[in-house]
């Protein structure tokens, strides 16, 4: 207080630090609920991710496999895989 001032009284400051709840993601920055990969290399190649820890076998060239979304990003890094569908 300065100079014998009465004291007024202060707005709520919880009311402006509350929190905005957040918006959940955006269709479009969703994972896909599901991802095929197809195998183009010359022999059988086997890959197991460090995010799911899943092993995906591909036996020969253009075997194709469902793979966890969670694994997408991984394998699109893994020479001679290519995603072929996505689906929601």
């Amino acid at each position: 207080m300065c100079c014998g001032a009465k004291s007024t009284p202060r707005p709520n400051a919880a009311r402006f630090l509350a929190p905005r709840p957040q918006a959940g993601p955006s269709p479009e920055s969703a994972p896909p609920a599901s991802v095929v990969f197809e195998y183009t290399g010359a022999t059988g190649l086997t890959v197991v991710s460090p995010v799911t820890g899943k092993r995906y076998r591909f036996d020969a060239p253009g075997a194709q496999l469902t793979v966890d979304p969670r694994d997408h990003n991984m394998l699109l890094y893994v020479p001679n895989l290519r995603p072929t569908r996505f689906s929601r």
